[in-house]
């Protein structure tokens, strides 16, 4: 039975449909500032009651509603006469016990991390509009859609706008950054390595795997090393950001690193070939190293910094760049 119908207490544009059991926190932490920012009056509909109970703890002051049934979904939509759009960040199955509601435009906006993970299919024509975050999430649509009635918009990414918008200068650069992801083994075996190498700097480390905290505590500790080691994954950003270059390794890259302009320093293990390499950022923008020998020359010329112009290439290709910092997103919500 839907919840919370008594609290509405706007006119709803907007319904943002929450589906996964597992991921609805994530999903909503994800858009609840962007639709807060834009000052379009929304409400959440969540189909889960678990996910729903915890939602409505985290944000009680947000409409947040909760439907089982197509008859409960029913209901919520008759209570909200103003609604025009729905908005899906997931692909979902239930996605069409509103999407029969012929009089409310269906747009699909994704989360987080559907670029890398969504697998594209014709399921997506019950949609009005898709948005989508850049040119690479366009080219990989219109592979699949030509000459259909979807309509495509480039929205950017709103939530890294902050972090793309700050102008660290370089002498604020004070730090490096080592972010090791929990599966990168082989990295490890050259962890000491690299700090040894880089004794002289002011070292952060993100460490994700706490089995080798006590080896490395000692490590740092017995050599006087400036390495901090941090065992909390958000404060990456701010890290970052005030690093003048990042390591990691082929498990950890991410294409969100791209937003922090920084040079990529990327460890690939000597058993895997790098011409038949795909990851998520394409090589031509990141420094690759399997060797210590390799890892010092990249560090001698690292101030040079060849490969500079091609991160910002894909920093505007795969994450958006322009309509991040043009606020494309808030343009398109205030039209609906």
């Amino acid at each position: 039975m839907s919840n919370n119908i008594s609290k509405l207490e706007h006119d709803n544009i907007v319904l943002l449909h929450l589906v996964d059991s597992k991921l609805n926190k994530n999903h909503l932490a994800h858009w609840i500032d962007v639709l807060k920012d834009s000052s379009i009056n929304f409400s959440c509909l969540v189909r889960n009651k678990k996910s729903f109970k915890e939602l409505v703890v985290l944000y009680p002051q947000y409409q947040i509603l909760f439907a089982s049934t197509p008859l409960d979904v029913e209901v919520v939509v008759n209570a909200q006469p103003t609604l025009k759009v729905v908005l899906f960040p997931l692909n979902a199955s239930n996605n069409i016990h509103l999407i029969r509601f012929n009089h409310l435009k269906h747009i699909f906006i994704g989360t987080k991390n559907s670029d890398q993970l969504s697998i594209i299919n014709r399921s997506y024509k019950v949609y009005d509009e898709i948005w989508l975050s850049s040119q690479f999430m366009l080219d990989k649509y219109n592979e699949i859609f030509n000459n259909t009635h979807l309509k495509f918009k480039m929205i950017g990414k709103p939530q890294i706008k902050n972090i793309l918008n700050k102008n660290i200068q370089y002498e604020d650069r004070n730090k490096i950054l080592i972010t090791i992801s929990k599966s990168a083994n082989n990295i490890k075996n050259y962890l000491s390595k690299i700090l040894s190498f880089s004794q002289n700097e002011n070292i952060s480390l993100i460490l994700e795997d706490k089995k080798i905290l006590g080896d490395l505590k000692n490590f740092v500790q017995a050599y006087s090393l400036n390495t901090n080691i941090v065992l909390d994954t958000s404060l990456l950003d701010n890290l970052a950001l005030y690093s003048k270059y990042i390591i990691t390794d082929i498990d950890n890259i991410s294409v969100f690193y791209l937003a922090y302009n920084q040079p990529l320093i990327v460890f690939v293990p000597e058993s895997i070939d790098k011409k038949s390499l795909q990851l998520d950022i394409p090589k031509e923008a990141l420094y690759l190293f399997s060797t210590m020998d390799e890892f010092i020359e990249i560090i001698d010329n690292i101030d040079k910094d060849i490969k500079k112009d091609q991160r910002e290439y894909y920093t505007n290709y795969l994450l958006g760049r322009e309509e991040t910092l043009n606020e494309v997103i808030y343009e398109e919500l205030a039209l609906l």
